[in-house]
């Protein structure tokens, strides 16, 4: 019998057995690897996919405004989501959409189920204007009222008096944010509601104040070509800057415009939907963080208007 160290020695496989047996110990944890990895991959994706179907994004149509922002949300989200067009589809919902993303108001307007949060963008249409027990939160198109003041403060240094001219009763209280915002830095609000637009050169010509600019704000009650027309004529012949909304505005005419992109109203609502999944609360209206300055030098030249250039390297659009 064996014994001690022979006996040991006997037992061990011979060395061409000892070199399968290792190999075949390693192609079984390299496959063991590979399943491990392929089963964390599979678990990734069935999370992507359940954060996915879990936000769904409402368009009130095909329009550039509206793609635009939904770009602006996905690249935000760092994924795409489920959306559809109200021009022309079905609004499908299921249980596991705990957020909606609307832009526009024929979108926002939309019957949600309360259980959902409703967060969108919509000119003139606040929360509480919502037939809606659940929670909703705005994107503002406007820049903050404190931006907006020192970014006309620095194009007009000697600003004094702006006026501004709304239908809706929406943008009562932004306004009243702008006149404490104006305060510190001299300037005083002319604002005057409307109850429709006709009436707005007869405005015009009874200000008692002389107003050294005027202010349009993203009223979908007061905003159309004919009120632009008047303002811009006005301007022009005055020598009074116009600042209007969009950029859009700005190249057809108005002096310059502070405030969001559609893509950064996206980003807005990305990042706002992401503090809604993880249980971080917001408030009902969201400022986005980034404003795109625009300026017109036609109207610039035809309003006094001499843009420094610590301001021109922050505008981003320029037309001429």
């Amino acid at each position: 019998m064996k014994t001690g160290k022979r006996y040991f020695e006997a037992q061990a496989p011979a060395p061409r057995t000892r070199r399968r047996f290792f190999a075949r110990a390693a192609k079984l944890n390299s496959l063991a690897a590979i399943l491990g990895l392929a089963a964390f991959l599979l678990g990734v994706a069935c999370i992507s996919a359940s954060l996915a179907e879990e936000v769904i994004a409402v368009l009130s149509s095909a329009s550039g405004a509206y793609a635009e922002s939904l770009a602006g949300f996905e690249k935000e989200w760092g994924r795409s989501v489920q959306a559809v067009n109200m021009t022309s589809e079905r609004v499908p919902l299921s249980r596991s959409n705990n957020i909606i993303i609307a832009f526009g108001a024929k979108a926002a307007m939309r019957q949600y189920p309360d259980r959902s949060t409703l967060i969108y963008w919509a000119p003139g249409l606040g929360v509480d204007q919502l037939d809606r027990e659940g929670p909703a939160i705005k994107i503002w198109l406007g820049a903050r009222p404190d931006i907006l003041v020192a970014r006309l403060k620095e194009i007009q240094p000697q600003l004094k008096n702006l006026g501004i001219f709304y239908v809706s009763a929406y943008y009562t209280r932004y306004i009243e944010n702008m006149r404490r915002a104006a305060r510190p830095f001299g300037i005083t609000i002319h604002a005057d509601k409307l109850d429709g637009t006709d009436n707005l050169p007869d405005r015009l010509r009874a200000m008692e104040t002389k107003l050294e600019a005027v202010l349009m704000l993203n009223d979908p009650l007061f905003v159309n070509v004919q009120t632009f027309m008047i303002l811009k004529n006005y301007s022009w012949a005055n020598g009074v800057p116009l600042y209007a909304p969009t950029a859009g505005l700005v190249e057809q005419g108005a002096t310059a415009s502070i405030g969001p992109t559609f893509t950064e109203l996206g980003r807005a609502a990305a990042q706002t939907a992401r503090k809604a999944l993880t249980g971080d609360p917001a408030g009902e209206e969201i400022y986005p963080e980034v404003n795109e300055i625009s300026v017109n030098l036609t109207a610039a030249s035809k309003t006094g208007v001499v843009f420094s250039e610590g301001f021109l390297k922050k505008v981003r659009r320029v037309f001429p």
